[in-house]
């Protein structure tokens, strides 16, 4: 008898620290996840801001700037597309709240015009965003959101 009544007390807080975690998410869920991640944003390109420089090896090419403007540390993948040549290449992105990251000649890729850009956010509630390199009047390359 004596077992029979501590699983019922048992059971009776069990039920009871259910119930408040209940109420406690209900509560307070949304505002733990908004201080994580803001649901209002909805592509990477609400976080970071890409640009180019000219490169110290030539006009015509560039060194692509990315700049995470957020408050978040932003992980993903950037994949760069050249269809005239047919070349492909893709970079892990890790970037801390306000850090500028450059990619060129370095990492093994010379920015020309006409190519493609996409980043991809690891979070899957953040979508992706694309760009289009250009050709600049000065004959540089320049880039642009792609429609």
């Amino acid at each position: 008898m004596a077992v029979k009544n501590k699983l019922k007390e048992t059971f009776r807080w069990l039920w009871i620290t259910f119930a408040y975690g209940l109420i406690f998410l209900m509560f307070f869920g949304k505002r733990i996840h908004d201080h994580y991640w803001p649901p209002h944003r909805t592509t990477i390109a609400d976080f970071v801001h890409l640009s180019m420089r000219a490169s110290a090896f030539g006009s015509d090419s560039g060194v692509l700037q990315i700049q995470n403007e957020s408050e978040y540390q932003i992980t993903g993948t950037l994949a760069v597309v050249n269809h005239d040549n047919q070349q492909e290449k893709t970079f892990d992105v890790n970037l801390d709240p306000k850090q500028l990251w450059e990619i060129g000649w370095t990492y093994g890729w010379d920015f020309k015009p006409h190519e493609e850009i996409y980043l991809q956010s690891n979070v899957n509630s953040v979508g992706p965003a694309s760009w289009i390199t250009t050709r600049m009047d000065n004959g540089g390359v320049g880039i642009q959101p792609k429609p």
